[in-house]
C-alpha cells in the first residue's frame, strides 16, 4: 500500500509573501454598524427620523462603529493584526445592505 502524501496548508515558494490587509474601507456617505453588521446611508436614516418612521436612530440596540469618518468608513481596521485576502472577502460579503456598484478597497497600511 502506497502512503498518501497530504499536505497541509499552502506550500509557498521561496520569497514569496502572503497578501495582507490592515483595512476595509468603503468611500461614500455610508456608515457601518458594528453590533449588526450591516452598512446604512446616514442621510436616508435622517429622512427616515424627520418623517416619523422607524430607522437606525430610533433603536437603542444599533452600536455604531467609531471609525465612520466624513465620506469614509471601515469595515474592518487594525494596526497591528493583519487579515488575508481571502479574510477582506468573507468579511466583506458577509456584510449586509452595501449598495450595488459601491467600491470596496482592502488597504495594507
Amino acid at each position: 500500500m502506497k502512503k498518501q502524501n497530504n499536505k497541509l496548508g499552502h506550500q509557498a515558494p521561496k520569497g514569496w509573501r502572503i497578501n495582507r490587509f490592515n483595512s476595509i474601507e468603503i468611500e461614500g456617505d455610508l456608515h457601518y454598524c458594528y453590533s449588526h453588521n450591516f452598512v446604512y446611508n446616514c442621510e436616508e436614516e435622517e429622512r427616515k427620523l424627520y418623517n416619523a418612521e422607524p430607522c437606525y436612530y430610533t433603536d437603542d440596540r444599533f452600536v455604531d462603529t467609531p471609525h465612520n469618518y466624513f465620506h469614509h468608513t471601515y469595515l474592518y481596521w487594525t494596526r497591528w493584526k493583519a487579515i488575508s485576502l481571502r479574510a477582506c472577502i468573507r468579511r466583506t460579503l458577509r456584510c449586509k445592505n452595501i449598495p450595488v456598484g459601491t467600491i470596496v478597497e482592502f488597504r495594507k497600511s
